[in-house]
C-alpha cells in the first residue's frame, strides 16, 4: 500500500495529501490488485494441475475477493475523478429520504 507523498504523513489518505496524491495512491492499489489477481489465476491453474482440488478451490474463493477489491478501488478511483458529481448526488438523495420522510420523524 502508498504512502502519502506529504513526508510528514505517515497514513494513505491523511488531511495533508492533495486530490493528485489520493489519484495515484489508488492508480497503486489497482495495479497492485492486478498483479494479485494475475498471480492468483496463475496459482489457481497450476494447483488444479497439481491435483489438488481444496486448495484450488480456496485459490478460487480468495481470488473473487481480490476481484472484489479491483472494483472497489477503481470506484475509489472514480470517486476522486469527479468528486462534485458524487457529492452532489449524495445531497439530491438525502433531500429526497427527507421529503418522504413523515412529519414529525426526526430520526
Amino acid at each position: 500500500m502508498s504512502i502519502c507523498l506529504n513526508p510528514s504523513c505517515t497514513t494513505p489518505f491523511c488531511q495533508g495529501c492533495t486530490a493528485a496524491d489520493k489519484h495515484l495512491q489508488a492508480t497503486d492499489a489497482i495495479f497492485n490488485v492486478q498483479n494479485a489477481i494475475s498471480k492468483l489465476r496463475e496459482a489457481r491453474e497450476l494447483l488444479k494441475a497439481a491435483g489438488a482440488m481444496q486448495a484450488a478451490n480456496k485459490v478460487r474463493h480468495a481470488l473473487k475477493s481480490a476481484e472484489g477489491a479491483e472494483r472497489h478501488a477503481y470506484g475509489k478511483r472514480t470517486r476522486l475523478d469527479h468528486p462534485y458529481t458524487y457529492a452532489r448526488a449524495k445531497t439530491e438523495e438525502q433531500k429526497d429520504r427527507e421529503e418522504r420522510r413523515p412529519p414529525g420523524d426526526r430520526g
